[in-house]
């Protein structure tokens, strides 16, 4: 197994919260919930282009950014760094954009808790 190292991000404050939903409803971690994502999509995010992404992240554009650390495999990190390079974009819009590709299999995950969870910011 890979080492995991903390990564901070900046989240369009609406996406974060829906992470947080995840999470919260498979009582998971945010940085499963991110990791799981990547994984999903991470196929389908290398045969974007910059204009593809924009559009699915249209959504989220307006929403103000949040600060959020969440822990990654070393190796998860290394390729997201080559295919940001490659595809020239930063390393939050391919998180953010696998995030959007996954979110039908990020609602399949199984559901433990029920409900808002308590705390969540607005």
């Amino acid at each position: 197994m890979s080492d995991k190292t903390e990564q901070a991000l900046y989240w369009p404050h609406s996406m974060l919260r829906e992470i947080q939903t995840h999470a919260w409803r498979t009582d998971r971690s945010l940085s499963y919930i991110v990791q799981h994502a990547w994984l999903v999509a991470v196929g389908e995010i290398g045969t974007l282009d910059g204009d593809k992404m924009r559009v699915l992240l249209r959504p989220y554009a307006l929403s103000e950014k949040r600060k959020q650390s969440l822990f990654l495999t070393d190796n998860m990190i290394n390729d997201m760094h080559a295919l940001s390079k490659k595809l020239e974009t930063s390393v939050s819009t391919l998180i953010h954009t696998a995030y959007v590709l996954a979110k039908p299999a990020l609602d399949m995950l199984p559901t433990v808790n029920v409900g808002m969870p308590q705390g969540v910011e607005d």
